[in-house]
């Protein structure tokens, strides 16, 4: 069986200065998740202690993620987050987002930026396109859950880890008024450029004349070399033409924050501009590839009564994407694969024409032209979010008692317009095309999208200390309903049972049991519902009596956790064309067009081909989601109340993954059928370091971490590989088209 292995090596370091007298108020009170660990640390349900804390959870603050001026957020939190590996495989703006894996690559179900973790903001799941724009200014905190402890209540939504995102929230006291502004120059990096005219030439007539037998024919006469040797002849570095060294970034944010014990209130209101690398100015008829924000939160939490607490959340944003009316992939397709020597970019011999770029049939798309001459398209994204909290505490009950009921509706909204022009092509005045310079039309605005998402969640919960003895637990209800346009795709249901209980006794030993039953609509009837248990324990050692007010030590805690997750989502059902629903609804049989032709009926010419029909694939009621073991085992260690390590280990077993069963062979049938039969193993360590210390009025620190992951496949029905003495079975062919009788995806 054919084993493949991915490893992930990540090493970072920070080093901060920072003079006590420049601190801002509200630095000093909140701190930088870098250097002051906050007094409770984020989690789900209920918030954790230093001490009750058992999971193995990173959380860096808003503050940090503010000091590196990115437009996307998911470009800032490189090396700020151990366990966390960023990659980022497009830079242009508006479309740069990061994928955040957590711990490395887990599962083979999902690929490139899918098999990244969930998004929660403010305790609702969202998409990663709802983070990625989301400003600094609003953030509190983010933190990434890694093991089985922090994810016990996700459920099916848990495998890949959980980015967990906590907006800044008003406080008592006077209103504070802060305007920050950011601004910054982005550059292109590992530029591969074509070669110049005349080394394109000389090398092209050595691959003209290997290709002749080795026999000397050159295309291009030594005339010609020497005069793109000399500069007469034409000679466009196409990537100098149309890309500019330099591309601007700026936002400002300013906010409001404050209040009193009836309410408090924190106001953000930010704009951000980020300009592309193409040389084109901003016009009436064109413009470079650039985007912009323009967003408003308003985050309110009023005690109406002495026993109910109110929260309103409100944001919402436009975002703006402009670029020439050529699409961008296409023009750096151009620049690459277009010579030098084709032509010049404008053919000085046309004089009637206000357009005289040049151009071929060949080469017809004038890369210059293509930003500069065809003008330009605006895309325009609204997205909308509410969240609406209400808690009552119910101490007249039972003291530490309360119950709590949040709605979150959130809407998206795209379309667009452009402004478009043509322009003729020429080469040494002569039109090459057909195409013709015309006047700039303006197109009326398109809608392209939208989505509507809708979640609740109901909780009651308990908190409260009895001497030595310290418990918390909490028991949710979560119901989301997620709806867009498309067939497949954009339907999203599910129902999600979760709770924990946390209990510690005197500060020193803690446990805490999770568990979530998950459902979703993406399975069968009676098939539908998962368990997902997790427990884990802490042992405070630093609190024990032999280590107690120990001068070099001064905190030594031990944590370990186990449990279940789940996805419910694959790439695997991406083989068939035209059924992409994200390995769901494979318990429906769906048809497709026969390859066996048509069939002839009736006794009399002319004889009309009735078209046959054939399983697109073996509808199976027991596919379910796959399965995820978590183990963790971690440390956490204060030195001399300067130095703070985190060391952590675990392992990821995965199972049920949903994968085209390639050991079935071709002589049963044409049979496709996908099964849960997948197995692979993750593993690996991480490991974070913090000195902090202070020199005279000036506080200073360095931070470091490594990463290291190594997973395997175990099993994926892979064919056997083909040997002399025995042929390699045909795989399934995925066939182009689906078509299903009617019914109701429940």
């Amino acid at each position: 069986m054919h084993k493949q292995y991915i490893k992930s090596l990540f090493f970072g370091a920070l080093m901060g200065l920072i003079p006590l007298h420049g601190m801002s108020q509200e630095n000093q009170a909140e701190g930088d998740s870098l250097l002051l660990l906050p007094v409770t640390l984020p989690g789900s349900l209920f918030p954790a202690t230093e001490i009750t804390q058992t999971g193995a959870v990173s959380t860096v603050s808003g503050e940090t993620l503010y000091k590196n001026p990115a437009a996307n957020t998911t470009n800032t939190v490189s090396g700020r987050l151990p366990g966390l590996f960023v990659v980022q495989g497009d830079g242009t703006p508006g479309a740069d987002g990061a994928g955040w894996y957590i711990r490395g690559v887990g599962t083979y179900a999902q690929s490139g930026s899918a098999n990244t973790a969930k998004y929660y903001v403010d305790g609702f799941e969202v998409n990663r396109e709802y983070l990625n724009y989301l400003s600094p200014a609003e953030i509190g905190s983010i933190s990434v859950f890694k093991d089985a402890a922090s994810l016990s209540t996700f459920g099916m939504k848990g495998s890949n880890g959980v980015i967990w995102v906590e907006t800044k929230r008003g406080e008592v006291g006077k209103m504070r008024v802060n305007l920050q502004m950011r601004s910054g120059i982005q550059r292109g990096i590992n530029i591969n450029k074509p070669l110049d005219s005349y080394e394109f030439a000389s090398l092209y007539n050595q691959a003209v004349s290997n290709d002749n037998g080795k026999v000397w024919t050159p295309a291009y006469s030594n005339e010609q070399l020497q005069a793109y040797k000399n500069g007469t002849g034409t000679n466009v570095s196409w990537y100098d033409e149309v890309l500019k060294n330099n591309g601007f970034y700026t936002d400002v944010d300013l906010s409001f924050r404050g209040g009193s014990e009836f309410i408090r209130y924190n106001v953000v209101l930010g704009y951000a501009n980020q300009q592309g690398l193409f040389n084109v100015s901003n016009t009436d008829e064109t413009s470079n590839i650039r985007f912009s924000r323009y967003n408003v939160r308003t985050n309110l939490d009023i005690n109406l009564l002495k026993n109910l607490e109110v929260s309103i959340d409100v944001g919402g944003r436009i975002e703006d994407r402009d670029r020439p009316n050529y699409a961008t992939g296409s023009l750096m397709d151009d620049l690459a694969r277009y010579p030098s020597n084709i032509y010049p970019i404008y053919d000085e011999k046309v004089t009637d024409d206000l357009s005289n770029f040049s151009g071929t049939t060949l080469y017809p798309n004038n890369p210059m032209g293509s930003i500069r001459g065809l003008g330009w398209r605006n895309d325009r994204r609204r997205i909308l979010q509410g969240n609406f909290k209400f808690k009552e505490k119910l101490d007249f009950l039972l003291d530490g008692l309360y119950l709590q009921e949040a709605f979150s509706f959130y809407v998206k909204s795209e379309g667009g317009f452009s402004k478009s022009r043509n322009y003729a092509r020429y080469f040494d005045g002569v039109a090459q095309t057909t195409d013709q310079t015309t006047s700039i039309v303006a197109s009326k605005l398109s809608a392209d999208n939208m989505d509507q998402w809708i979640q609740a969640a109901f909780t009651l919960g308990y908190g409260n200390r009895f001497g030595l003895h310290d418990i918390n637990s909490a028991f949710n209800f979560h119901i989301s309903d997620y709806k867009a346009d498309g067939l497949f795709g954009y339907k999203y249901h599910y129902l999600n049972y979760n709770g924990k209980v946390n209990y510690a006794y005197d500060n020193r030993y803690v446990a805490e049991l999770g568990f979530s039953y998950f459902g979703s609509d993406a399975y069968a009837p009676g098939n539908r519902f998962g368990f997902y248990p997790a427990v884990s324990a802490a042992w405070v050692v630093s609190n024990e009596a032999f280590l107690r007010n120990n001068n070099v030590i001064n905190t030594l805690k031990l944590r370990a956790s186990v449990g279940k997750t789940g996805s419910s989502e694959s790439d695997a059902t991406n083989v068939l064309s035209s059924f992409t629903s994200g390995g769901r609804y494979l318990y429906q049989q769906y048809y497709t067009y026969s390859m066996v032709g048509n069939l002839y009926l009736g006794n009399d010419a002319p004889f009309n081909g009735q078209g046959t029909l054939a399983p697109l694939f073996i509808a199976s009621e027991d596919i379910f989601a796959e399965k995820s073991i978590k183990y963790n085992v971690g440390a956490d260690l204060t030195l001399f109340n300067k130095l703070n390590l985190t060391v952590d280990a675990f392992m990821d077993k995965r199972s049920n993954i949903l994968t085209l069963d390639n050991s079935l062979m071709n002589y049963y049938g044409r049979n496709i059928q996908f099964s849960n039969v997948g197995k692979m193993t993750n593993k690996g360590f991480e490991a974070s370091a913090l000195f902090a210390d202070r020199v005279g009025t000036v506080n200073y620190s360095l931070y470091g971490m490594a990463f290291y992951a190594k997973n395997k496949v175990d099993y994926m029905a892979e064919v056997p590989p083909r040997t002399t003495t025995t042929p390699a079975p045909d795989a399934p062919t995925a066939p182009a088209s689906v078509w299903r009788p009617s019914a109701t995806t429940s």
